[in-house]
């Protein structure tokens, strides 16, 4: 099982612990020199200056290193969110004891070597306050760096959850249009069936066109638009045995957008659309426009609608839309104006 501990304590970027080291470590150091020039007393400063550069850096990278353990023990022991007071509280009161302990240890050798300060207690006195100030801030930095890890963490994993129920919901859409299809093709079928039996046969062949299509791009988020614009021919074709001269199907889209893409039986919904709520005779033909325009491809047609309600499952243009929602920013729009139904969908670039 992975613990808090295991997925949360990452190991500290060992360039940067050595450049926070380097530059914690120095800052005596510059302090000294800084104090030394403007004071004139140099002379004095640079017999301590490579000893005492020598103990700050082991002084800081000692208090880094003891400070990192005591941060990744308590967070063991304490992992929950809910225990966050708690782990800080004693951690920095844990990191506090063994700090002091530890610098005050570092300064008796350093006095003992090199500085040889026999009234030490104010200067004592200054390095716990010190150590005390730079604990407070390391452990508080080692807490903010946990958090951003574990909100980062929770973000990436937030988004993969999303991006799978995206996904899901996908499947889930596009199972619907392959029964969608059928049940519709199969009614046209049943009424071609009793008006001529030689064109229902050509109809079943070129039923089995479309269902090629459909085989094959079945897995498909999107197709290449001259693929799309292939399928609707042949599909246009089947309604045109049917209606002959009374379904009229023009198209206009432009070499550019033929390699843009769209959703996989998106024109073949909105053509069935058009087919099934249209009257549809050689008085009243019903005429389907296709072309581009500013992105978009525009299926238009004229609006003639049939008296009694068409047969259907009611999930096409629902259908549609919501798989736009899911792999697109921009929406279809779909339009009733007095004499014409107007469907636009966005082209998709390649990228």
């Amino acid at each position: 099982m992975v613990t808090a501990k295991d997925k949360y304590l990452k190991p500290m970027n060992k360039k940067l612990l050595f450049w926070m080291i380097l530059i914690v470590g120095l800052i005596p150091t510059v302090y000294g020199m800084i104090s030394a020039s403007v004071f004139h007393t140099w002379n004095e400063y640079k017999v301590y200056c490579i000893p005492s550069t020598i103990f700050s850096l082991l002084v800081t990278a000692t208090l880094f290193l003891v400070n990192i353990f005591i941060f990744k023990t308590f967070h063991g022991i304490f992992p929950k969110h809910g225990q966050a007071l708690k782990r800080v509280l004693i951690a920095l009161l844990v990191a506090q004891m063994i700090s002091n302990i530890i610098i005050y240890f570092y300064w008796q050798l350093y006095n003992t070597l090199v500085a040889h300060v026999a009234d030490d207690k104010a200067i004592i006195f200054t390095n716990q306050v010190i150590t005390t100030v730079l604990v407070t801030i390391v452990d508080l930095v080692f807490e903010a760096r946990h958090y951003l890890i574990r909100w980062h963490d929770a973000a990436v994993e937030t988004e993969r959850l999303q991006k799978e129920n995206s996904i899901s919901q996908l499947e889930t859409l596009r199972t619907q249009v392959n029964p969608h299809f059928l049940f519709n093709s199969l009614n046209a079928l049943q009424s071609l069936i009793d008006l001529d039996t030689n064109k229902a046969k050509q109809f079943v062949h070129e039923l089995s066109k479309v269902y090629r299509y459909a085989i094959d791009h079945k897995d498909d988020l999107v197709v290449e638009l001259s693929d799309e614009l292939n399928f609707i021919q042949s599909y246009i074709y089947l309604h045109q045995i049917r209606f002959g001269d009374s379904l009229v199907y023009s198209t206009h889209v432009s070499a550019s957008a033929m390699n843009k893409y769209v959703p996989p039986f998106a024109l073949q919904l909105l053509v069935e659309n058009a087919v099934k709520h249209n009257i549809i005779s050689s008085a009243k033909p019903l005429r389907i426009e296709l072309y581009d325009e500013n992105g978009l491809l525009v299926v238009k047609n004229n609006l003639q609608p049939r008296n009694e309600k068409p047969a259907s499952t009611g999930m096409g243009l629902p259908n549609l839309s919501e798989r736009y929602k899911l792999i697109y920013d921009i929406a279809p729009e779909f339009i009733i104006t007095g004499q014409e139904y107007i469907a636009k969908i966005p082209l998709i670039e390649k990228e």
